[in-house]
């Protein structure tokens, strides 16, 4: 029995074969298509090629030019901005500087304010001290304008 099983096995290989033979022709044929189509696929893609690199030819120096403006621009760009850390720090110390007077000119300021609050407070109450002393003031201070307000 292993004998049957042994020759069944090289029947099916054998017409496999056969199979794979019939199928041949086709293959063939359809590897015949593709190599001739393949001249004209590498001729297409040489083109291609050529194209690609006719377009980087053209716009390489472009975009070099291009790049070192905007190099030139970034160290202009950069050498402002150290001028003006430079100036910010210049100004920063000014500012320190006068910060103290300004602080006791305000202080001044606000005591001179407070002082003169109190000159005008009492001058008021001299002011009403001597119309109060002087007879008939109030009523004339209190009548009307001649606009009749």
């Amino acid at each position: 029995m292993g004998r049957l099983v042994a020759l069944g096995g090289i029947a099916d290989w054998a017409w496999q074969i056969v199979g794979e033979i019939g199928g041949l022709p086709e293959a063939l044929a359809s590897a015949r298509a593709t190599l001739e189509r393949l001249p004209d696929q590498i001729e297409s893609l040489v083109v291609a090629l050529e194209q690609t690199t006719a377009a980087l030819d053209r716009t390489l120096p472009e975009l070099t030019r291009a790049i070192a403006a905007m190099e030139e621009r970034l160290e202009h760009v950069d050498h402002l901005a150290s001028e003006l850390v430079l100036d910010l720090g210049r100004a920063v110390a000014g500012v320190e500087r006068v910060l103290p007077e300004v602080t006791g000119a305000i202080g001044g300021m606000d005591s001179r304010v407070r002082n003169l609050d109190t000159t005008i407070s009492g001058l008021g109450q001299i002011v009403f001290g001597l119309i109060d002393v002087i007879p008939g003031a109030r009523r004339v201070l209190k009548r009307p304008g001649p606009t009749g307000e």
